[in-house]
């Protein structure tokens, strides 16, 4: 069904330099902008806000970071994670400010110039990357019957609630059998997968999507993946292990007592090992440690 970027809503926001990454053509838009620029502005703190600090300080900008939460990536990483990065970033010069909210850009002649915040702190911004989530495109479906909520509403087998209707990709909103929760997932080759899966159960094979997905970046000097569907929350624990002088983190989310994510920071060792887990759904309750003993910390 597609969706849009979440817009920033504020004043200005429809300035020119004021960019999204959604089509091959908003990339062309961008690297215009950016062949004068001098001043960048991040909003949003995930995946593709990390791409856009790494590809504005790559050009030699100054780049400021924007952030509403108290660290990076805070929703599927525990500070020390997070930590790492962000000191990662600032050795690649970027300015990061947490806690503040955009409440404006600041226009000349039609273009951003800068971008104020709640703090009354305006950061110098010749272009402005935004990449603060997904409007998943669902209004087509009113009175069809087919339930939504942040996504399309299914089943494990990414059936809808319409027999002979199915969904697949960022739109799913599934029952995932690994992680024992709704989930969402968007990645590629989620997406992939979940496509080949829905159509085997159309054509009557009765398969599950059972896919241990992952994701991961090479930025500023750092070497980083997620798997499967790592988050902070209060339904679920974190078993970690951590080198601060050797900048290594290797933890692990558990829901009822079954690895349900993980986050590898600059040490993959045994993540093979973790995806096997994560998909036999095996119970590592009385060690979780253990699944950690292959560090190279």
């Amino acid at each position: 069904t597609g969706g849009n970027p979440t817009p920033l809503r504020c004043p200005g926001a429809d300035a020119q330099g004021v960019h999204y990454l959604w089509t091959i053509h908003d990339a062309d838009a961008m690297n215009k902008d950016l062949e004068d620029a001098k001043s960048a502005v991040v909003i949003g703190a995930g995946l593709l806000g990390i791409d856009l600090a790494r590809a504005y300080t790559a050009r030699g900008l100054e780049t400021h970071y924007i952030m509403r939460g108290k660290h990076w990536a805070r929703k599927y990483m525990e500070p020390r994670a997070s930590q790492i990065i962000e000191d990662g970033m600032r050795e690649g010069g970027v300015q990061i400010h947490f806690g503040e909210t955009p409440t404006g850009v600041v226009v000349r002649d039609g273009h951003a110039r800068g971008v104020l915040t709640d703090r009354g702190t305006t950061y110098p911004a010749d272009v402005v990357g935004v990449g603060i989530g997904l409007d998943i495109s669902m209004d087509f479906l009113e009175g069809s019957g087919i339930q939504t909520n942040q996504g399309i509403l299914a089943d494990s087998h990414l059936k809808t609630t319409v027999d002979d209707v199915y969904t697949a990709g960022d739109c799913a909103e599934y029952d995932d059998v690994l992680t024992g929760r709704r989930e969402i997932m968007g990645n590629w080759a989620s997406a992939r997968v979940m496509g080949q899966n829905a159509a085997l159960n159309m054509m009557g094979v009765e398969q599950e999507f059972a896919f241990v997905g992952f994701y991961s970046f090479t930025h500023f000097g750092l070497k980083c993946m997620l798997i499967g569907a790592p988050r902070i929350g209060s339904d679920v624990s974190t078993v970690a292990v951590y080198n601060d002088s050797k900048r290594i983190y290797r933890g692990i989310t558990l829901y009822q007592g079954h690895i349900v994510g993980a986050v590898l920071i600059n040490d993959f060792a045994g993540a093979s090992d973790i995806k096997e887990r994560m998909r036999e759904r095996t119970d590592v309750s009385d060690n979780p440690e253990q699944v950690l003993a292959k560090s190279t910390i």
